[in-house]
């Protein structure tokens, strides 16, 4: 997971940016220059799996493309903030200045067929991925010839063509979404066929949000093209992270809770070995009333055992009602008064709290 602006800038710069690279005007200059090393010892903690390499081949005329990118998408996000506060710009405006280099690293890294979806922050993720000033000028001052016709706006900028699947307005909502591209991904893709993959981006405020927990789980279950990146720019909507989250380091989120394994065992005693006498009088000390013998056995230890036992009969009736000759009126009677009785109750409490009279009435 990505989290500053620094990381990325090392990322932009493995060998990995050649396939972008390759693209570009630029790129049979770059194969007559001289290449140049660049060493960031450090710059990676890796979670669960292995560090990159620390340096990176790059030549001068690649350093030169990355930096013009950042600074364009730096001067266009102080022309929205300035057209925003002029309200040249109306509604939501959600600018990316000061986390240029991530967008700048990830569209190096990614190739043309994957898929890429962000959040609300999302005019320079537009620009990187095929768009220009004009364009997002125009989307974010509701012209007919603004990136997705003026009707998107601020937070929903969008290029199929590029497949870049757009910004999002609800915070953490586009990683599901994101998780989808995966899949899809992963599904089109002809076995043995260099597969496509999707980054989602989402910052720190959306890092505890449920979906992308849900996410995460079904990418690792299904094993799919997924990358998860957290733009940390240390506040979510305003707080700050450490009165936010319990666990600041991103990219090791899900470890916090300690835990403990009960290992699966099976019981050198059973219950049923004990005296049922012995038994009976310790758990009538223990829940008085409630226990009693049945058939020399406790009642309780014996509901399930398949015996002609009723159901709810414990074998305690000390007014002795249930003799043989009217236990078949006295179940009737619990049917026919019992019942009823429980419903009028109910009726007489809701009435009360519904006409605030009666017995209830003062409990509204």
């Amino acid at each position: 997971m990505a989290a500053r602006g620094c990381e990325c800038f090392s990322r932009m710069l493995r060998t990995a940016l050649r396939r972008a690279a390759a693209a570009r005007p630029h790129a049979r200059r770059m194969s007559a220059e001289a290449s140049i090393t660049i060493e960031f010892p450090g710059a990676y903690t890796a979670y669960l799996s292995e560090e990159p390499a620390a340096a990176a081949e790059t030549t001068k005329t690649e350093l030169l493309e990355y930096f013009k990118t950042m600074y364009t998408m730096r001067r266009m996000e102080l022309m929205c903030d300035d057209q925003y506060k002029k309200k040249a710009i109306r509604g939501f405006c959600h600018l990316y200045d000061g986390q240029e280099a991530v967008g700048t690293g990830i569209q190096a890294a990614l190739s043309p067929e994957d898929s890429w979806i962000t959040s609300y922050r999302c005019h320079c993720i537009a620009l990187a991925r095929g768009g220009s000033v004009e364009g997002v000028l125009a989307e974010l001052m509701g012209r007919s010839h603004g990136q997705t016709g003026g009707i998107g706006g601020s937070m929903h900028f969008y290029n199929k063509s590029q497949n870049f699947f757009g910004g999002q307005g609800i915070v953490g909502a586009q990683v599901p979404v994101g998780t989808g591209l995966a899949f899809a991904n992963k599904y089109k893709t002809p076995l043995g066929e260099p597969m496509p993959v999707a980054i989602g981006c989402y910052g720190d405020g959306a890092a505890n949000q449920g979906q992308i927990w849900e996410s995460m789980n079904m990418a690792a279950l299904w094993k799919l093209p997924m990358i998860f990146c957290i733009e940390n720019n240390q506040y979510g909507m305003g707080t700050s992270i450490s009165r936010s989250s319990c666990n600041n380091d991103y990219y090791t989120m899900g470890n916090v809770i300690p835990g403990l394994k009960m290992a699966r065992c099976r019981a050198k005693t059973k219950i049923h070995a004990i005296d049922a006498t012995s038994a009976c009088s310790l758990l009538t000390g223990l829940f008085p009333h409630r226990w009693s013998l049945n058939g020399g056995r406790v009642t309780m230890m014996t509901m399930f055992d398949g015996t002609s036992r009723a159901p709810g009969d414990f074998g305690w009736d000390p007014m002795g009602l249930m003799s043989p000759a009217n236990e078949e009126r006295m179940k009737m009677r619990e049917l026919q008064h019992g019942r009823l009785a429980m419903i009028a109750i109910g009726g007489m409490i809701h009435g009360s709290f519904v006409t605030g009279t009666g017995v209830f009435g003062g409990m509204n």
